[in-house]
């Protein structure tokens, strides 16, 4: 279902039971359901080829057709030796994919900022999930709530980093992870992947909702400290 980490059963897939004689769509009850994944693997086709018909014998007279020439199979590119175009990188798998387009071997790369908080300016943690999105140059915006698996990339995690701008040497934390920080019900991340993260200290392992009262999320992996804070609802020190 898509009602995610919730007991309801909303956008079903593979239903056991009808729900008022029906499917549980989205938000409604629906009579028909089709998943589907687009993909560039070929697959062979679905559907029972028809039958050849039986060959008529010749005339008796008639000299036999030559067959003709087998056609020598053209040979297709890899992604891999493709050069992805500006704001675009190489998908995960290009190496095993074929073709010569950005539409096959690229995916769409572009940061997109989901918060933003410049001290002493706190607020409950909740308001983080949508505050002033339409000002996302503000000294305090937040946009949290509309992170989804829309943003995922082919690989299946979310690309994040952390800049602290006014920060000097080292600013970014850069990492990948296919767990939602924002959705999440308790600690933990899944599927962390370091890109560019020279900040290791506090038990960083990627953000997790932070279960305590002073963020939104945090760094500090299944322990109860709050580094790397996002969204804070008070000051530290």
């Amino acid at each position: 279902d898509g009602s995610v980490s919730k007991p309801h059963w909303w956008y079903a897939i593979g239903l056991v039971e009808l729900y008022n004689n029906g499917i549980p769509g989205p938000g409604t009850i629906e009579s028909q359901v089709e998943l589907w994944v687009r993909t560039p693997r070929l697959t062979a086709a679905t559907t029972t080829p028809a039958p050849t018909p039986a060959a008529q014998a010749p005339e008796p007279t008639a000299a036999p057709t030559p067959a003709p020439p087998v056609p020598t199979p053209a040979t297709t590119a890899m992604c891999s030796s493709f050069t992805c175009p500006s704001g675009t990188v190489a998908r995960p798998d290009a190496d095993e994919l074929q073709g010569s387009d950005s539409e096959k071997c690229c995916e769409i790369k572009e940061w997109r900022p989901l918060l933003r908080q410049t001290a002493p300016f706190v607020q409950p943690r909740d308001q983080w999930l949508d505050y002033d999105r339409s000002h996302p140059d503000a000294d305090n915006f937040g946009d949290l709530a509309s992170l989804s698996d829309a943003d995922k990339g082919m690989d299946g995690k979310f690309h994040f980093k952390i800049v602290w701008p006014q920060r000097s040497g080292q600013n970014v934390q850069e990492w990948k992870q296919s767990s939602n920080p924002v959705t999440a019900v308790s600690q933990g991340v899944e599927g962390y992947e370091a890109v560019s993260a020279p900040f290791t200290a506090e038990f960083w392992g990627g953000l997790e909702k932070h279960t305590g009262s002073k963020s939104l999320l945090d760094g500090s992996v299944s322990k109860p400290h709050w580094w790397y804070a996002i969204g804070l609802v008070e000051l530290y020190n």
